[in-house]
């Protein structure tokens, strides 16, 4: 059968995905898919054929525009700070581009560990773009997906989803946001995200080469997902630790951001914001870069209403950021307020 499949120009996702709806037809755990595609019986090879033949028509992978995912990829110099970081990426290249000259294959999965906000993202699209200039991967492409991307609606449909993400990935970058939602620590069948994980171990170990995996998250939640699958756990081959930015690095990042939403601002109000976002650093929801970029839009919004006069004037000055400070210290006496319990003054006859 996989060779008829093959003479259609079926990848290898693609094949496994019409034979797992063949034999899950039975369950009609694919009912949505029958419903979509109008066939209701596959029971002679002939229909299945005829509606792989409309699921690749409708699956097609696009051409990838080189120009378009090459502008979308920052160069690994051009990020602030992460200085360990980018050495090790360095390194990683070096060893990956000599198994390359070597003609090793061997996989090449990392996980990125770190607070929100410490520009794991950017690293890893930075990666994928050294890794394509090096020619370690084919393609400059990025994919970039979470636990809702992963999980299918029904058991026995999510190790389908996985395969046809990594087709679309191979031979390029594959991004898995807050992997550690995929980890439920129980060893159960019927959860979706251990399918996920069963399935994931199975691609790494059969495209190993073929194209970058990455698993990105906290890192207590993402170790912890690591040390209850000793399979994926194999497959790692390093584990990158991201600290929170200093307070000098917020502050390239924050001139940085404004410039790309064409604003500036002013020596004091900059030492402000960065001082505002940085105090929360020893807190467990500080989100670093996040954090600065939420208050900087917030501020945005304080601005303009400041000089709607002057629509020009594009400058974040003091007077912003006292402004949001007095409507954070209202809404946190608030939040105090709010929880206090309240007390009710009864009288004689009042029933408790």
């Amino acid at each position: 059968m996989n060779s008829t499949f093959e003479q259609l120009g079926f990848t290898d996702a693609q094949i496994e995905y019409v034979k797992d709806v063949m034999e899950q037809r039975k369950q009609k755990t694919h009912k949505a898919f029958f419903d979509r595609y109008g066939v209701e019986n596959l029971e002679a090879l002939d229909d299945l054929f005829e509606l792989a033949k409309k699921y690749k028509k409708e699956h097609e992978p696009e051409k990838l525009n080189y120009k378009e995912e090459l502008e979308k990829l920052p160069k690994l110099e051009e990020l602030i700070g992460l200085k360990f970081v980018k050495d090790k990426i360095l390194r990683l290249t070096a060893l990956n581009k000599k198994n390359k000259t070597l003609k090793n294959k061997i996989s090449m999965n990392y996980v990125f560990v770190g607070n929100p906000g410490t520009g794991k993202t950017e690293a890893a699209r930075a990666l994928a773009l050294e890794f394509y200039n090096n020619k370690i991967i084919k393609e400059p492409k990025f994919i970039e997906v979470d636990r809702s991307n992963l999980v299918a609606e029904y058991i026995g449909q999510s190790a389908p989803t996985v395969r046809r993400t990594i087709d679309k990935a191979l031979g390029g970058v594959l991004f898995i946001d807050e992997a550690y939602s995929l980890f439920s620590g129980e060893d159960d069948i019927r959860d979706f995200g251990t399918e996920v994980l069963t399935e994931l171990n199975k691609q790494l170990e059969d495209h190993r080469g073929e194209l970058v995996v990455i698993l990105a998250g906290y890192k207590r939640e993402t170790l912890r997902m690591l040390n209850g699958n000793r399979g994926l756990k194999s497959r790692i081959n390093s584990i990158i630790e991201f600290p929170n930015y200093s307070k000098d690095e917020l502050i390239e990042i924050a001139k940085l951001m404004l410039s790309k939403s064409g604003y500036t601002i002013s020596k004091d109000a900059l030492d402000e914001v960065v001082d505002m976002v940085y105090s929360n650093a020893d807190k467990y929801e500080y989100a670093n870069a996040r954090d600065l970029r939420n208050t900087l839009e917030l501020l945005y919004e304080f601005q303009a209403y400041r000089t709607l006069d002057n629509l020009k004037d594009r400058c974040i000055e003091i007077d912003d950021i006292n402004t949001l400070k007095t409507l954070d210290e209202i809404a946190l006496s608030k939040e105090f307020a709010d929880d206090e319990p309240k007390v009710k003054t009864m009288k004689v006859g009042d029933s408790l």
